[in-house]
């Protein structure tokens, strides 16, 4: 039979193991960084873009699986150990301190009747008005496709470039507009 000690160790190999493939990554993906091209055409940006988004969804791809596992550590696997220990909190030999307690979130399922109860119930405070600002940004884009604006003294609007990065299904030659 393992040991807490045995299976701890194992954990750490594995932990050393996956810590110094981060390190490497992270030592690659800075030297990608530093490698930036002399020219700084369209073509070769958009093509650095490319690579830099194809790192990116690799590395968070990668890190799904720990993320899952953390998330599930969260919500049930140390709570329910902590709860059947009856402890609270638990310091590490490593320097950390972990703590279990109670975070309570609420939200409405109906929200006319939720403003109208918290009103009623001498809660007003806590309903506020507010505009949904991707609401507003789809509306500002309207207004000027009809050759209209928002008022400027009311409201903020930004125009800002966006890039998107698109797989095409079989190569496609370089567009030029």
């Amino acid at each position: 039979m393992k040991t807490v000690a045995d299976q701890t160790l194992k954990q750490n190999d594995a932990y050393l193991q996956a810590l110094t493939e981060i390190e490497r990554l992270d030592h690659a993906i800075q030297q990608f960084l530093l490698s930036r091209p002399a020219s700084q055409t369209a073509a070769v940006l958009a093509n650095r873009y490319q690579l830099a988004r194809v790192l990116s969804d690799a590395v968070s791809e990668a890190v799904k699986p720990l993320s899952t596992m953390i998330g599930a550590m969260n919500l049930h696997d140390i709570p329910e150990a902590f709860e059947n220990e009856k402890i609270s909190t638990l310091t590490l030999d490593t320097g950390y301190r972990v703590t279990v307690s109670t975070l309570l979130r609420a939200s409405t399922i109906d929200s006319d009747n939720g403003k109208k109860w918290l009103r009623d119930n001498g809660h007003e405070y806590a309903v506020t008005e507010t505009i949904n600002a991707s609401t507003l940004a789809a509306l500002a884009k309207q207004l000027l496709t009809e050759g209209k604006e928002l008022p400027d003294d009311i409201f903020k609007v930004t125009p800002m470039p966006s890039v998107s990065l698109t797989k095409l299904k079989a190569t496609a030659k370089m567009k030029k507009d």
